[in-house]
């Protein structure tokens, strides 16, 4: 992992516990962590999203009212866009990752594979979300995020 993907989970995981921040949280090199709102708090309807650009485009959205999380490579099929993606799913979603064969992209996840078994990595998915405050990658975020 490297230091600034654990500043930017550090970041995303700084937002849950700010409902009420709206904007740019964190911005460093090419990544960018913000938190949006759309609708009237506490109403059908609202949604809370924090979430993590990788040069602009939107890799990661995390709606922690719903439970998921949205992971896209926005066409950028790079090795940087995989591990961004590789350290968001292994803090955000349980046991689940990309990895390339022949130049492919594929997800290894057993949800993944229930709905398309080939794992082809289609470019993004939604996974239900998770925070597990003792899982190793936290203690890795801890210690490089300072």
């Amino acid at each position: 992992m490297r230091k600034i993907e654990a500043q930017t989970i550090k970041a995303i995981r700084d937002l849950f516990t700010m409902a009420d921040f709206a904007g740019v949280y964190f911005k460093k090199a090419n990544m960018i962590v913000e938190q949006n709102h759309h609708g009237i708090a506490h109403t059908v309807g609202y949604r809370r999203i924090i979430s993590a650009r990788l040069h602009g485009s939107e890799i990661f959205a995390i709606e922690p009212d719903h439970n998921r999380a949205f992971y896209d490579s926005c066409g950028f099929e790079t090795n940087t866009t995989k591990s961004r993606l590789n350290v968001l799913m292994s803090c955000f979603s349980s046991q689940c990752g990309i990895y390339q064969k022949h130049f492919e992209w594929y997800l290894s996840d057993e949800y993944a594979r229930s709905s398309d078994p080939d794992n082809k990595w289609n470019g993004f998915c939604w996974l239900p979300s998770r925070i597990d405050a003792d899982s190793y990658h936290w203690k890795q975020v801890e210690m490089l995020a300072k």
